[in-house]
């Protein structure tokens, strides 16, 4: 008879071998299995297996479904907990009648913090609404859209791919003009103001720097050494890069790269910058670095969310344009007390939760 139970390293090979099966699934089981050795393994929010990674349901030695989630270290209303990535909720058809008790063993675990689904299908947004999931942008700003500061390195692909087809062929010809006027607008990027290098790893240096910033967001991710370091180095992504600005020989910001290039352009994004106290120079010279080391990776452009109305605006006068993206379907769930707070209070939110931040 099938049971729901929780992920254990003993369930691993089964579990892998589940999902790799799943019809459209690409993947081998030794690719999960380093998924799951850097979701889980190497993850050090999971302390123990009273940890939640996720739900399996288990009829035999056979898994028939999974629902996983990731632990992350989160600072919520100014206290430290895990918090819960939702990722990979899939059933085999016989057991479909057992779908919603995976997901509801899911929000029991997260009540207790915060509990992120970020990848909905449009079949799925409506059943999270009704079991309560927030949207995510009711916490980030007044509306849905994202707004990314835009870098161009090579703007054409980039263009080509944004606008409607029958203006696609002008990306070619306005290409020189818009490279003038970037080149106008950025002149302030030509060099840093403060050093900047590519780090391999997240030493002590960043627990002191998170004991300094901590207190300036009620609610945001941990930025602790270890946490910072498994998230850019313990999982197998050769593409995550990780800069760190100092002065003085002291740490005062950080900002991390990611390529997420696709088929139409190669772009690199920033999905967390943190520095001391909004500091101007320090974000200068970190986004002037990136857009040097964009250049030299043959990127076609770099991206800077908006991740507060205080970093947009610090982006807006260092000249980069603001760029609209499309709304994401991001949600939360928490227990109704913390629900009700957390708008009022502090928060910042880059893009380093969702399960999307946590595919090698």
């Amino acid at each position: 008879m099938p049971v729901i139970a929780p992920v254990t390293p003993e369930s691993y090979q089964a579990l892998a071998a589940f999902l790799a099966a799943f019809e459209g699934d690409p993947d081998t089981p030794e690719t999960w299995i380093s998924r799951f050795d850097f979701w889980w393994d190497r993850n050090p929010s999971v302390r123990d297996n009273d940890t939640p990674r996720g739900w399996i349901v288990q009829d035999g030695d056979r898994v028939g479904g999974f629902f996983g989630v990731i632990p992350m270290a989160f600072q919520v209303l100014g206290e430290e907990m895990p918090a819960l990535n939702a990722t990979t909720w899939r059933v085999d058809a016989a057991y479909r009648n057992l779908s919603m008790k995976l997901m509801l063993r899911a929000i029991q675990a997260g009540t207790r913090s915060l509990l992120f689904n970020t990848t909905p299908n449009d079949k799925v947004v409506p059943m999270l609404e009704s079991l309560k999931f927030r949207p995510l942008h009711t916490l980030t700003s007044p509306g849905q859209s994202r707004t990314c500061g835009l870098l161009p390195l090579n703007p054409e692909p980039f263009l080509r791919s944004r606008l409607p087809g029958a203006f696609r062929p002008l990306s070619g010809p306005v290409r020189p003009l818009i490279n003038m006027y970037h080149g106008i607008r950025l002149r302030g990027l030509d060099r840093e103001k403060l050093p900047v290098t590519r780090l391999t790893e997240a030493g002590a240096e960043f627990d002191d720097l998170w004991q300094r910033t901590r207190e300036r967001y009620r609610t945001t991710a941990v930025r602790s050494a270890e946490a910072v370091d498994w998230y850019c180095f313990r999982g197998d992504r050769p593409d995550m890069i990780l800069l760190g600005c100092r002065d003085g020989g002291r740490l005062r910001g950080y900002a991390v790269l990611w390529d997420r290039s696709d088929r139409n352009s190669r772009k690199l994004e920033c999905v967390d910058l943190w520095v001391e106290e909004n500091d101007g120079d320090v974000v200068q010279s970190l986004v002037s670095h990136t857009r040097a080391l964009a250049g030299e990776l043959a990127f076609d452009v770099a991206l800077f969310p908006y991740f507060s109305p205080a970093l947009g605006s610090i982006l807006g006068s260092l000249g980069l344009v603001g760029w609209k993206l499309p709304a994401r379907k991001e949600y939360y769930r928490t227990d109704e007390t913390r629900a009700a707070r957390l708008p009022q209070e502090t928060s910042f939110w880059a893009d380093n939760h969702g399960d999307t931040s946590f595919f090698p």
